[in-house]
């Protein structure tokens, strides 16, 4: 009986193998992965595999309704959590502190606001975008947010220009290795921004700025902070325009891919965020409030693109520790 249950477990490893091989495969291919040797490809095949599982438990968990979103192999199958998470680095610098006189300006929203927004089906948002290797989260939210505050303020929607932002903008802001959305946004207010068709993304840091004032399409006039860790307040603003916010991730919104995002795991307090994404809307959802994100990793990550998180739970994630929008 031993030698049985023995040899019935071993084809299950073996089976198990030969489809975490197929699916490597699939990934790379998918993916367009190259590694340099093949030790770095081993690697990085048992770091795929660890992954494997980790979604594999976690949508076990989906499957019995001990969880509200599921999880799904992407683009960063082959990296670690703790890759992951060097990515998502915000900033070098500390969080700046966040002005009270433009945490509280009289009169900034109407009294009223919807029950439902969705920016993205008002036409105010451009397509999904993917940063790469660069940790350049900030300069999408970024460009997001002023590309829909000028839609709606002339009805003409223009894809602006990340790269613009990585090379140029140097006050307190480090290119692909981070930088917070109002230094970005300070940087818009003193020179303008150029489209994204006329200084196009590379995905990296270059020493030259190629900024050309005579080719500026949108200058904003300043930038408000939403009251701090107040999903209310947040609603009012996105219900004017979409926002950008700072959150805090792990493994688990590395993998998302459907549900609402609700993670009990998160992090909320300012030291602990680490990326930047664009809230276009919110709504409710079976019963459970939410907020629409808009993320820069490329249309194959989430929901083409795009996630839903919880909102009106206790701040999760931090989605309101940090919010800031231009303006027009």
């Amino acid at each position: 009986m031993r030698c049985s249950v023995s040899i019935f477990l071993a084809i299950l490893a073996i089976a198990s193998a030969l489809n975490d091989h197929e699916e490597w495969m699939h990934f790379k291919q998918n993916h367009g992965k190259m590694y340099k040797d093949r030790v770095e490809e081993n690697f990085r095949f048992s770091v795929f595999q660890d992954n494997l599982r980790k979604i594999e438990e976690h949508n076990e968990k989906f499957d019995q309704g001990l969880s509200t979103f599921k999880m799904g192999m992407n683009l960063f199958g082959d990296l670690t959590a703790e890759e992951f998470l060097e990515r998502q680095k915000l900033s070098k610098r500390n969080i700046p502190s966040i002005s009270p006189k433009t945490e509280n300006v009289e009169g900034k929203y109407d009294d009223d606001v919807p029950d439902t927004v969705n920016w993205v089906e008002k036409g105010a948002v451009t397509e999904v975008k993917n940063q790469g290797d660069c940790s350049s989260c900030w300069s999408f939210s970024t460009t997001g947010a002023t590309e829909a505050a000028y839609f709606i303020k002339t009805g003409e929607l223009i894809p602006l220009s990340q790269q613009n932002l990585v090379d140029c903008a140097r006050d307190h802001c480090y290119g692909c290795s981070g930088c917070w959305m109002d230094r970005a946004m300070e940087y818009v207010e003193k020179n303008g921004i150029m489209k994204d068709g006329d200084y196009p993304y590379k995905g990296q840091t270059d020493e030259a700025c190629l900024f050309n004032v005579s080719e500026s399409v949108v200058k904003t006039k300043g930038h408000v902070f939403v009251v701090t860790g107040d999903e209310d307040d947040l609603k009012k603003a996105v219900a004017r325009q979409p926002v950008t916010v700072a959150i805090n991730t792990d493994y688990s919104f590395q993998f998302y891919q459907t549900g609402i995002f609700d993670n009990p795991n998160c992090k909320k307090d300012k030291a602990h965020l680490d990326h930047s994404i664009l809230i276009v809307g919110y709504d409710t959802l079976e019963g459970v409030d939410v907020w629409l994100a808009k993320n820069s990793y490329g249309t194959s990550w989430g929901q083409k693109g795009y996630v839903w998180l919880s909102r009106n739970k206790d701040n999760q994630c931090g989605v309101a520790s940090y919010a800031v929008y231009p303006v027009l």
